[in-house]
């Protein structure tokens, strides 16, 4: 089963290469937006508080998961998971609608209501 650990590690990083990349772009673009200044220690300071709460959770995660799998059993674990995705993803989707539209709309203000094909 060696193989099997390697190829989903193997995905697991190919999958987080593009969402940690386009996360970083997102909250460089944000402090840019309030005031920042844009420079490499922006960037820097950025890129440590990313790297610092990957670590946290890669450290919390399967810490507080070991205590829950001796106490309550693999279930619930898998159970508080699940709850887990699903209120981030609930809270995510808003978010990114609400982003997404008033990028829209600033991109299309000066239109008069009206789509400009590029």
């Amino acid at each position: 089963m060696l193989w099997l650990s390697i190829l989903t590690s193997s995905f697991i990083g190919l999958s987080f290469a593009p969402v940690s990349v386009s996360a970083m772009k997102s909250i460089y673009r944000g402090a840019r937006d309030r005031g920042l200044k844009d420079d490499g220690a922006t960037f820097g300071f950025l890129a440590g508080i990313i790297q610092s709460s990957t670590y946290i959770g890669t450290f919390s995660g399967p810490l507080l998961g070991g205590i829950i799998v001796d106490h309550f059993g693999f279930q619930w674990l898998m159970a508080a998971c699940s709850i887990l995705i699903i209120v981030t993803g609930l809270s995510f989707t808003p978010f990114v609608g609400i982003t997404l539209w008033r990028e829209y709309r600033l991109r299309n203000a000066n239109t008069g209501g009206y789509l400009e094909l590029e």
